[in-house]
C-alpha cells in the first residue's frame, strides 16, 4: 500500500498575534492570542495553496500510485 501525505501552510502570514505575561511569577501561563487567519490575504492564500495541491493530487502520475483503498478521489 502507498501512502500519499500533503499539507498546506503559511510560510509568511500577515495574520499577528500577540504574547503577553500574565504577571511577574515565572510559572504563571502566558496569554497567547495567535489570531490565526484574521487577514483575508491568508486565507485566499491557503485555499488557492488547497486548490493546486488538489490539481497536483489528481495528475495521472499520482493518480497511478494512487491507494484506491482510501477512496480519497470521491
Amino acid at each position: 500500500m502507498e501512502n500519499i501525505v500533503t499539507g498546506v501552510g503559511l510560510q509568511h502570514p500577515e495574520s499577528r498575534g500577540w504574547l503577553k505575561l500574565k504577571s511577574n511569577n515565572p510559572f504563571d501561563h502566558p496569554l497567547i492570542q495567535p489570531n490565526y487567519l484574521q487577514k483575508q490575504f491568508d486565507v485566499n492564500v491557503l485555499k488557492d495553496g488547497l486548490k493546486k495541491m488538489s490539481k497536483i493530487m489528481h495528475t495521472t502520475e499520482i493518480r497511478e500510485i494512487w491507494d484506491e483503498n482510501l477512496n480519497c478521489n470521491k
